[in-house]
């Protein structure tokens, strides 16, 4: 019973601050804006997917707290991921609030590997098109599925010059 305890304090969300109690944690904040596209995919959540508010809070505490532990700085070392779980266990929910926070918080490309059975592959792809894409969101994304090299160097080059404003990548393999 202690160990749950303890586990439990890691994510204890404290509405007033809007941190997760960790003291080794990066400076991210919880997106607020209305068009954010964690906000946007808050309230997707709750009214277009029927998730309860308590389901709903905990994906944000969870994401919130993986998102702290993220180093911004990735020019020499890429962030890498992976979510394992059961079916129907809330994985892709996980993913979408995680990637919508990275993307308010300014990580502008994030690489979804999928696997190799086509008909989950595209299921996963289109699930995450449809919860992160938004007319009303400050972020824009961009599919790129199975991009070549210059696919992606093309976007990036347009991101750096300010071509392509707030522009965040998602490519699914």
């Amino acid at each position: 019973m202690r160990k749950v305890e303890e586990r439990r304090k890691e994510y204890e969300y404290d509405v007033e601050s809007n941190t997760l109690s960790d003291r080794d944690c990066s400076k991210v904040d919880l997106p607020k804006g209305e068009f954010s596209c964690w906000q946007l995919y808050r309230k997707r959540l709750l009214h277009e997917k029927n998730f309860s508010e308590s389901s709903v809070d905990r994906i944000e505490a969870e994401c919130f707290n993986i998102l702290k532990h993220l180093k911004k700085e990735t020019k020499d070392n890429p962030v890498k991921g992976m979510v394992v779980g059961s079916v129907q266990s809330g994985k892709t929910a996980n993913m979408a609030g995680l990637i919508a926070m990275a993307a308010d918080n300014g990580w502008n490309m994030f690489i979804v590997l999928t696997g190799t059975i086509d008909s989950l592959r595209i299921q996963t792809r289109d699930r995450l098109d449809d919860d992160l894409r938004s007319q009303e969101s400050d972020v824009r994304f961009e599919l790129l599925e199975n991009p070549k090299k210059n696919d992606a160097q093309n976007l990036l080059s347009k991101m750096r010059l300010g071509e392509s404003d707030g522009v965040a990548i998602s490519a699914y393999v």
